[in-house]
């Protein structure tokens, strides 16, 4: 299985550009997307068909995002 996972705090933005923490979208994900109840990791069951997940905001420029 490949998953990748959204550390806490992982952008360097002020507090007031950034809103909401970067997790994935609850619903915007593929049907071979599993998600934990944090929704801050995701994998991969068992093909790439299907296996497209989106963040639940819009990033913002320069804003950094590290994927493992």
């Amino acid at each position: 299985l490949s998953g990748w996972t959204i550390p806490l705090n992982s952008s360097p933005m002020p507090p007031q550009t950034q809103t909401l923490p970067l997790l994935f979208h609850p619903n915007a994900k593929g049907s071979q997307i599993v998600m934990d109840l944090a929704q801050r990791s995701v994998k991969r069951q068992a093909s790439f068909c299907n296996a497209i997940t989106f963040s639940n905001r819009p990033i913002a420029l320069y804003e950094q995002v590290r994927l493992k």
